[in-house]
Parts: C-alpha cells; sequence; structure tokens
C-alpha cells in the first residue's frame, strides 16, 4: 500500500472533522469552501452572481466563540501539574518551540472538543537534549494500526537557492514497530521529473533512549471516549450543522433582501422612449389621462420566514451550546454533597477534562522515561468552569443558617471557597481551625 493510503474510519469521517474545522476557523473559511457550504441558487447561475450571493451571506460565529469560550472556562483556574525535576523545562516549553503547558492543556482540549480525536507524539531535541511533544489534529492522522500510525504534516526549511526564504514541504511521518523496535519513516514527494512512486522515503530514524532503542510507539491518542483509536462523533458536530444552515438561510434572506429592499418605479399607458428622471426635483408628466405610473414593492411573507428561520436557528446554536457547559448547581449545598454530585457529573467538559489528564499525564510519564528519571507525574486540570458567585441574599441567609447552626463551619466555607470569596488556595481545615481560635461558633 502507497504511504498516502487512508484507513477506512478516516475516509468515514473526514468530511465531519472538515466541517468542524472551518466552522471554527470562521467566515473566511466557510466561504471559500463555495458550494462545499452553499449551492448555487439554481444550474445556471452565473460565477459572477453567485459570487455576489455568497459575499451577501453571513456566518454566525458561533462555533469559535463556544470553543473558545470553553478552553477560557477550564483555564479560568491554574491547573494542578506536578513534575519530576527534569522536566521542569516544558513548563515554559513542552512542544520545543516555546508553547508552554498551559498553552498545550488548551490546544488538547480545543482539539477534543472540536473533532473529538487527535493524538501526542513525544518526540526528542537532541539539539536540546530533552524530548517534547507534538500534537496531531484528526485531519493529520491518515492511517493507523495496532502497531503503526502515519501522519501527515508541513515542514519548513530554508531555500537551498535562498538561505532567507522558508519553503513550505509536506511530508508523511510513518511511526512503526519493526520487529521490536521503534522506526520513524519520513517521506516526501517524489521529484516531478522520477517515474513510478509519488512518495518516496527521504530519511529513517531509530530514537534511542539513553542508547538503546524504543520498545514502543510513543504515541498517545486523544478522544473524548478513553485514550485509544477509537472514534466518537464529534462533540459539537450539532452546533457545526446548525451554524452552516443558519449561514445557507442568511445568504437566501439577504439575496431576497437585495432584489426587493427598493421599491421600483413603473409606468402604464405611454409610448415613446423619452428618459423619464425620478427623485424628489423631479416630475413625471403623462400626457394619457388613462397612463398610470408607481412605485412596485415587495409585499408579502416570504422574507419573514427565512428572519423567523434565521431567529430559531440562532436559539438552536444557543442552547447547543450552552449545553457544553452542563448544568452546573448553583445555590448553597453541604461539601459532601457537592463532592457526590461532583462525582457523578457527566457533562462534556467533564468528558474531555478527563480525557485531556490522561492523554498528558501518559505523555509526560514517557517523557520522564525518555529523559532517565522516575518521578512522580501529577495533571489534575480545572473543573470549575464556570463562576458562580453568591448573591447577596443566598449570603446573608448562610450565616443565619451558620449562626444558629443549621450549617456546619466547614460548609459555611466550603460554600465561600466555591462562590471564589476565599483566598486562593485556602485549605478548608486550617481556616475553620483559625476561626475556631478566634472565637468563632463551632
Amino acid at each position: 500500500m502507497p504511504i498516502e493510503s487512508t484507513h477506512p474510519l478516516y475516509d468515514e469521517n473526514i468530511e465531519n472533522w472538515t466541517a468542524c474545522r472551518d466552522a471554527y476557523a470562521g467566515d473566511s473559511a466557510v466561504k471559500a469552501k463555495g458550494q462545499a457550504y452553499l449551492p448555487r441558487i439554481d444550474p445556471n447561475q452565473s460565477g459572477e452572481a453567485y459570487a455576489a450571493y455568497k459575499r451577501r451571506a453571513l456566518y454566525y460565529e458561533a462555533v469559535g466563540r463556544t470553543v473558545d469560550g470553553f478552553v477560557g472556562a477550564i483555564s479560568r483556574k491554574p491547573h494542578i501539574i506536578e513534575l519530576p525535576a527534569a522536566l521542569n523545562a516544558f513548563k515554559n516549553d513542552a512542544a520545543g518551540n516555546g508553547i508552554g503547558l498551559s498553552e498545550f492543556v488548551k490546544a488538547l482540549a480545543g482539539e477534543s472538543l472540536l473533532t473529538g480525536r487527535g493524538g501526542v507524539l513525544v518526540d526528542y531535541d537532541d539539539t536540546k537534549q530533552r524530548p517534547f511533544l507534538s500534537l496531531y489534529s484528526a485531519e493529520s492522522i491518515t492511517n493507523w494500526s495496532a502497531d503503526s500510525v502515519v501522519l501527515f504534516e508541513t515542514v519548513y526549511e530554508a531555500d537551498p537557492a535562498d538561505p532567507y526564504k522558508q519553503v513550505e514541504i509536506q511530508q508523511y511521518r510513518e511511526l512503526a514497530m519493526r520487529e521490536g523496535v521503534y522506526t520513524v519513516t519520513l517521506w516526501r514527494q517524489a521529484p516531478a521529473s522520477s517515474a513510478g512512486a509519488s512518495w518516496l522515503v527521504y530519511d529513517v530514524i531509530e530514537p534511542k533512549r539513553r542508547g538503546v532503542a524504543l520498545d514502543r510507539l510513543p504515541w498517545f491518542w486523544l478522544s473524548p471516549v478513553g485514550a485509544s483509536a477509537s472514534i466518537a462523533k464529534p462533540p459539537l458536530l450539532g452546533l457545526v450543522n446548525t451554524a452552516l444552515s443558519h449561514y445557507r438561510t442568511s445568504a437566501d434572506l439577504e439575496h431576497g433582501r437585495h432584489f426587493t429592499a427598493l421599491p421600483t418605479l413603473w409606468v402604464a399607458g405611454i409610448t415613446g422612449d423619452e428618459p423619464i428622471q425620478v427623485g424628489g426635483g423631479a416630475v413625471i408628466k403623462l400626457a394619457d389621462p388613462a397612463a398610470r405610473a408607481g412605485y412596485a414593492e415587495f409585499t408579502g411573507r416570504g422574507l419573514g420566514s427565512l428572519e423567523n428561520a434565521l431567529a430559531t436557528k440562532e436559539h438552536m446554536m444557543a442552547v447547543l451550546g450552552a449545553a457544553v457547559f452542563g448544568g452546573g448547581k448553583k445555590g448553597v449545598e453541604a461539601a459532601e454533597t457537592a463532592r457526590i454530585r461532583t462525582a457523578g457529573e457527566n457533562s462534556l467538559l467533564m468528558g474531555i477534562v478527563s480525557s485531556v489528564e490522561e492523554t498528558l499525564t501518559a505523555a509526560l510519564k514517557f517523557s520522564a522515561e525518555w529523559s532517565g528519571t522516575m518521578g512522580d507525574v501529577v495533571v489534575k486540570l480545572n473543573r470549575d468552569f464556570i463562576d458562580q458567585r453568591l448573591d447577596g441574599q443566598t449570603l446573608t441567609g448562610m450565616v443565619q443558617a451558620f449562626q444558629c447552626g443549621a450549617l456546619s463551619l466547614e460548609t459555611f466555607l466550603f460554600n465561600l471557597q466555591q462562590a471564589e470569596m476565599l483566598e486562593p488556595n485556602t485549605q478548608i481545615d486550617e481556616e475553620a481551625a483559625k476561626l475556631r481560635a478566634a472565637g468563632a461558633p463551632t
């Protein structure tokens, strides 16, 4: 099989992944795909007319805002990431290009939410003498099996004819186990003058860990259904489809408005080719008493139905976007009740955060091994997505409940902490002990 062959499941899902990517990228990306997302009104519509039809359409940026809002939500509070000393450089440079772990977490979460698929490759930088992480999108993982993964990527190298110019080069990176040894094969396009295969082996690498060949792929799948090659439906596919449908409805509405917004002068019962002037300073003289003139104006409910359709789809997008955040508990609750509720939470964001934690933890542990250290790796991402501050009435009720003994000091402090009304990193037990020592009721 040639290296450019794709997995059957890749072929089955690439259209959805591409739609999700374009919908996130926004107006320019969606309109650049032309009829893929906005068919011509009819087969006879000219290219110039179609271009104007497309320009008038509005693409509603709901997908990008939802993904960015989610990524911002998980980064609302600091994550807990503990690494061995040998991996300290990852905090400020996890990907070997200056992107720190916090930004890398955002990228992982964004990919997981947008397409529901991706992967992390652990590689080694011989110059910096340290491992680094590379994130690959769903679209770039073209083929896979139990012991191999094929990745399509773009790299930039200096032009041999001009060292100040960067040349874009496309290549396949094949990760495979060959006779128990991890091997990386790079494939690049064959010169136009060559005959035969369109892709040729450019380089073969056998990465080593302290002089010993690796005995497994340093590849870690990213998926909301667990760190495996299984493919799940993109979490936001419903929102993406609604946004693209809204775009098509917008195009029809703006097209209709373009041709019906301005009244059109009509004249009946006159002959001749004399020009007719229109405007506040002009007079239309009709010699024939039976002749008539007027303005044709659009009437009817045709455009109103399109406007209603847009409003309906905007509401649908709001609901689909809000559903990502699940239903958070509002109001006062005991610490143990909150713990049980949180443990049973199954919202989409919780699943994505868990999958990012799993993938990143595995990749960092492998990086630690490659660095020759066996220290613990801890990755706990923020799960407090929404700011739920207490209003004055609720806070007053909490104080009264505490004062009359209906609320314990620990539960009172816990709810203050959840509402972000205590100093960051406050320990409930320590704070309660201080208050009791100061004479607070128990």
